[in-house]
């Protein structure tokens, strides 16, 4: 029993700690807030910011809804993220899709992207009318 090693404790070196420097790293680091908590957060919806409308956005308030209801819609069934950045790009899919990318004229591009999120609303309507009732051929 005499041959039996047992393990001594060891103490690190231990790093000294600046405190001026981890400040500066937590002031620079912002939190995202989330798609669907942006309006209580900055007074307005998301869409705004995109399209740059500034304090005029109530007079596209009826658009922006219906924007927003479909990518709300299109959260709760867990097709897209809870982000903005997800938002952004699914935005931009969109734009692309209708040949709004370099289209300088906001109302046109809100105009035409509230009639593409309805043909889209009333397809997934469909869609789903066909599922709960099953098909007919």
């Amino acid at each position: 029993m005499t041959d039996t090693v047992f393990r001594t404790q060891q103490e690190s070196a231990k790093e000294p700690q600046i405190i001026g420097k981890e400040q500066d790293s937590q002031s620079i680091v912002e939190e995202q807030v989330p798609y669907l908590d942006y309006e209580l957060e900055h007074g307005h919806p998301y869409t705004v910011d995109y399209f740059k409308l500034g304090d005029n956005w109530e007079v596209f308030d009826k658009e922006l809804r219906t924007i927003d209801a479909y990518i709300n819609g299109k959260i709760y069934e867990g097709s897209l993220a809870n982000n903005v950045e997800t938002i952004q790009k699914e935005i931009k899919r969109m734009e692309k899709m209708n040949n709004l990318k370099d289209e300088p004229r906001t109302v046109v591009k809100i105009d035409t992207l509230v009639s593409y999120v309805k043909f889209l609303m009333e397809a997934d309507n469909i869609k789903h009318t066909l599922h709960k009732y099953g098909r007919t051929n």
